[in-house]
């Protein structure tokens, strides 16, 4: 398997998808939004999707990428939470 050392650029802006996963507790969706929230305006319920199997909980926030940097600043605060255990 060969690593490409170019990757694609990406033209922002654009539409990702913010999925981090965490054990199930009564405010992990609440947490994520806020953390998301801090980097884009107006995260609302429509953006927002959660699936669980009962003890693990994934959420993931469809938001419109405005830079690189907003989506490392986004990742490095889900990254810092303690709930988070894993983001994609």
């Amino acid at each position: 398997m060969t690593t490409n050392p170019n990757p694609p650029e990406i033209t922002y802006p654009c539409e990702v998808p913010i999925k981090a996963m965490g054990l199930m507790h009564d405010n992990f969706v609440a947490v994520i939004v806020e953390i998301v929230g801090r980097h884009v305006p107006r995260v609302n319920t429509g953006m927002v999707t959660t699936r669980t199997n009962g003890k693990y909980v994934s959420v993931t926030v469809n938001i419109t990428a405005g830079s690189r940097a907003q989506l490392e600043a986004i990742y490095l605060d889900l990254k810092d939470c303690d709930q988070v255990l894993m983001t994609l």
